[in-house]
């Protein structure tokens, strides 16, 4: 049978174990924002609190990692005050924690006026010869779209609708729509292809889909419009573009773009207009 005082030496034991534990090396908590505007911050602080052991955990070294890149970002040892920079990343070198200590003062990378190239994920990794950690997350330095075009063609029966979006990053989340006569009810365009290209960290991007000509509602039936949204996830970015249809030969091309402040649509042609107003009123009467 256990004897009695050998509970509380087990559990004394078993304390002591967790205490260990507890200091030993340890990433606590990684701070990185998630979402940053591409240029208009004069820094972004990226930070990674870890708990240690001074007696246990020598040659104490902390690096940061972009990506899948083997080379680090930055490297620092406290116990030499050796700092290393990568030549790719504007990093503030005089950064310090201000309640820093000698082990703990210099763990953060403060960098300067980030741009879209530094989205990624971003991982911390300490070091000793006792043990490691690491923690990773993900930042996004988004770009606003400059340009948002929403337009359609006629040609061969068919309507071509087209949406725009220039100089943006990430890719946004985009759907197109219709608006038929005498609803106000968004009915999806399926059947969509995206193109776009990457250069100097951002997108230019075209969204499109074709519709049979035969499929649309006719002048006479009332103003039907095509629509564009345009989201970029995580911010507070969210517009639609819209731009009335006209049936050949009406119109072989009309457009919309994104140069009023509302998102509203304008509109090319002086006789175009004329017969749209008036199939509105009488659509009205």
């Amino acid at each position: 049978m256990e004897s009695v005082q050998s509970v509380p030496l087990r559990l004394l034991v078993l304390l002591l174990l967790c205490v260990s534990k507890c200091l030993s090396l340890q990433i606590t908590r990684l701070s990185i924002p998630s979402f940053v505007p591409n240029g208009s911050e004069e820094s972004v602080l990226l930070d990674c609190e870890y708990t240690y052991n001074l007696k246990e955990d020598k040659k104490l070294v902390v690096k940061w990692f972009h990506e899948d890149d083997p080379n680090p970002v930055y490297q620092w040892i406290p116990e030499l005050d050796s700092k290393l920079y990568s030549d790719k990343f504007k990093l503030n070198e005089d950064f310090e924690i201000p309640s820093g200590t000698a082990y703990t003062r210099s763990r953060a990378i403060n960098i300067q006026k980030p741009t879209t190239e530094l989205s990624g994920t971003y991982r911390c990794e300490v070091q000793s010869l006792e043990g490691s950690d690491n923690m990773e997350d993900t930042m996004t330095v988004y770009a606003l779209p400059t340009n948002v075009n929403l337009n359609y063609t006629i040609g061969d029966g068919v309507v071509r609708v087209v949406c725009e979006v220039e100089n943006v990053f990430p890719l946004p989340e985009m759907s197109l729509f219709q608006i038929r006569p005498k609803t106000v009810v968004k009915s999806p365009l399926n059947d969509t292809e995206l193109e776009y290209e990457l250069e100097d960290g951002a997108y230019d991007i075209e969204f499109s889909t074709t519709i049979p000509e035969d499929d649309l509602p006719g002048l006479s039936d009332g103003p039907t419009f095509f629509g564009c949204s345009v989201e970029i996830n995580g911010t507070e970015y969210s517009k639609e573009f819209k731009v009335p249809y006209f049936p050949s030969p009406v119109a072989e091309k009309q457009e919309g773009d994104d140069s009023d402040d509302d998102g509203s649509s304008t509109i090319a042609g002086v006789a175009p207009l004329i017969i749209f107003l008036s199939v509105l009123l009488l659509s009205l009467t």
